[in-house]
């Protein structure tokens, strides 16, 4: 894939993750721990930058579905994990749409879980699929950072 396509799209799912993750801490404590969350002060905030990040990651992944994943399917490598990527990612638009339109306040909670859980599960899917968590023996010496594999995934695709 072409750099720019691949650094826009981990940015702007990071982006994504990071005000997801934000926004849901203030709205599971309102739930679960009976706090009084409703003025937190950031969460219109944390949800315009993250409906604003979904815009972009729409097309970018419109642009990985056409650049990179229709001339690989027929292959084997990373078959699995690439078609349970899209299923999630699939989930997260389409709870997001119930979430946004839907009247219904049961239905909006329970679209809002599944929201935030297949998010969640997204994150794991795409560090499996760039090939971040493999077994030590196949790819990585057991000294290896985080960050270096993260470099050297971004450096080998380029």
């Amino acid at each position: 894939m072409k750099k720019p396509l691949v650094i826009g799209f981990y940015l702007i799912f990071l982006m994504l993750l990071i005000s997801g993750l934000m926004y849901a801490v203030p709205t599971y404590a309102d739930r679960f721990f009976d706090e009084d969350w409703s003025t937190f002060p950031s969460k219109s905030l944390l949800m315009k930058i993250h409906g604003a990040a979904s815009m972009g990651i729409l097309l970018i992944v419109g642009g990985i579905l056409q650049v990179h994943s229709l001339g690989r399917i027929g292959r084997r490598k990373n078959r699995v994990s690439g078609i349970a990527l899209i299923t999630l990612l699939t989930t997260v638009v389409v709870t997001s749409y119930i979430l946004y339109y839907s009247g219904s306040e049961s239905l909006r909670e329970i679209c809002s879980d599944m929201h935030t859980i297949s998010g969640l599960i997204t994150a794991i899917f795409i560090a499996w699929h760039a090939g971040l968590i493999r077994s030590r023996s196949n790819r990585y010496d057991e000294g290896q950072s985080v960050a270096n594999l993260m470099q050297q995934n971004l450096t080998s695709r380029l």
